[in-house]
C-alpha cells in the first residue's frame, strides 16, 4: 500500500498506535517519511501530525532515521501553507527537544546545505 492511500485509511493512528506499543520500533518511519513531503497537504499535514505524536515515544531511538526525517521536515519549512510551515516547524522544534542539538547537528547542517541554491 502507497504512503499516501495507507494514511487515508486511518493509517495515521496505526502508526501511533504501534510507536506506543513498542517505543524503539523505528520501522513506522518507512511508512512515515515518504509522507512528510507529499503533494497532497492534507497527507503531509497528517504526517507531521503524527510524527509530532510519535516522537516523545522514539525519540531517544532516532539515530537510524534522523537524518531523513530531518531533511524530508525541512523541506517544509519553505511551504507557502502557514499550516504546513507551523507544523514542519513545531516537529523540528520538539525533535530537537527530544534529540538534542548536538547529537542533530550534522542532520541540520546537511538540511540546510542542501537547501541552498546551487551557484
Amino acid at each position: 500500500m502507497k504512503s499516501r492511500e495507507f494514511f487515508r485509511s486511518n493509517g495515521a493512528g496505526t502508526l501511533a498506535a504501534e510507536a506506543d506499543a513498542s517505543p524503539c520500533c523505528v520501522q513506522i518511519f518507512d511508512r512515515l517519511v515518504p509522507c512528510l513531503k507529499d503533494v497532497n497537504s492534507k497527507v503531509t499535514l497528517l504526517a507531521l501530525g503524527v510524527l509530532c505524536d510519535v516522537l516523545p515515544c522514539v525519540g531517544p531511538h532516532m539515530a537510524n532515521v534522523a537524518s531523513l526525517t530531518v531533511s524530508n521536515v525541512a523541506a517544509n519549512l519553505a511551504s507557502s501553507n502557514a499550516e504546513i510551515h507551523d507544523a514542519a516547524s513545531h516537529a523540528l522544534s520538539q525533535l530537537i527537544q527530544l534529540v538534542g542539538t548536538l547529537d542533530l547537528a550534522s542532520c541540520l547542517c546537511t538540511a540546510m546545505m542542501a537547501s541552498l541554491p546551487i551557484g
